[in-house]
């Protein structure tokens, strides 16, 4: 898997076709308003860790 953040569209996907956001008890249309927010946070160098 790629550390740079370049799939977090991808995983945000693989996260509402899989039902994963369902096991919350919270529906996918309650997180795509966290979407934006969420895919930017995967997209940010890591801090801290030597490469």
């Amino acid at each position: 898997m790629q550390a740079d953040g370049s799939r977090a569209e991808d995983i945000w996907q693989l996260f509402v076709d899989s039902g994963y956001f369902n096991l919350a008890g919270r529906s996918a249309a309650w997180f795509e308003a966290r979407r934006a927010s969420s895919v930017e946070l995967g997209r940010r160098p890591e801090r801290g860790v030597n490469r």
